[in-house]
């Protein structure tokens, strides 16, 4: 799987186009609608590859892409939001008993500040088949499908594949870090090299999605894979 996902990026017959755009939205991302198109591209990349395709999608309708990123960006902002709601609750609750500085108040900071941590890694861990289940179903209130989305999350396909896909976005940020030192060429770097491992991450995510139960992975048209549900 690790070698399908690194070889997947490039795999369409626009492969230089591909990168190309998808890491200049990534550069420019700060201007929050390349975000979102590059949310759109991501949830693409998941349906393709859970409907069986090896070539990754390029970038066109491109209206029908934002539209799809911006559900996708809705349901992985209030993820977020959960995550920073958590931490004033968790954190500041702990910091306001732990005011004393005794040993009791400091264990009871500590404490607060790894449920902290355990929120964010469960949205982390959460939000990938979040947007695979709203670009599967194409409604915003698929993200938050508890009845579809615990099997999926408790499998061990989907816990191997986030895994593996957290794994490259790591190695991309190693990779984008040893150019931090060179102004001019860091923020290229980071940009194209974090599109290529983002892209890689959602494609074993989409391989994980397909795998569950009722999905026909065999399906590989063009036109139902690559435009989001209505």
């Amino acid at each position: 799987m690790i070698s399908d996902a690194l070889r997947y990026p490039y795999s369409n017959d626009e492969a230089v186009r591909t990168l190309l755009i998808g890491g200049l939205l990534a550069l420019t991302s700060v201007l929050v609608v390349p975000a979102i198109v590059l949310v759109g591209y991501a949830m693409r990349v998941i349906r393709s590859v859970a409907h069986g395709s090896e070539r990754a999608p390029v970038f066109e309708d491109w209206g029908d892409m934002f539209r799809e990123g911006v559900r996708g960006t809705v349901v992985a902002v209030a993820y977020a939001l959960l995550t920073a709601a958590g931490a004033v609750v968790i954190v500041g609750g702990a910091a306001a008993l732990s005011a004393d500085a005794s040993v009791i108040g400091t264990v009871v900071l500590i404490v607060g500040g790894l449920l902290w941590l355990g929120l964010a890694a469960f949205a982390a861990y959460v939000t990938p088949a979040a947007l695979a289940n709203v670009a599967e179903e194409g409604r915003i209130a698929d993200g938050f499908d508890v009845g579809t989305l615990r099997p999926v999350l408790t499998s061990g396909s989907y816990a191997t594949a986030w895994l593996i896909g957290a794994g490259f976005v790591l190695a991309g940020g190693v990779v984008s870090g040893v150019f931090g030192g060179i102004p001019a060429v860091a923020p290229l770097v980071a940009a194209f090299v974090g599109f290529y491992a983002g892209v890689a991450a959602y494609y074993v995510i989409g391989r994980a999605w397909g795998r569950r139960d009722g999905v026909d992975v065999s399906e590989t048209d063009t036109e139902s894979v690559s435009r989001p549900a209505a």
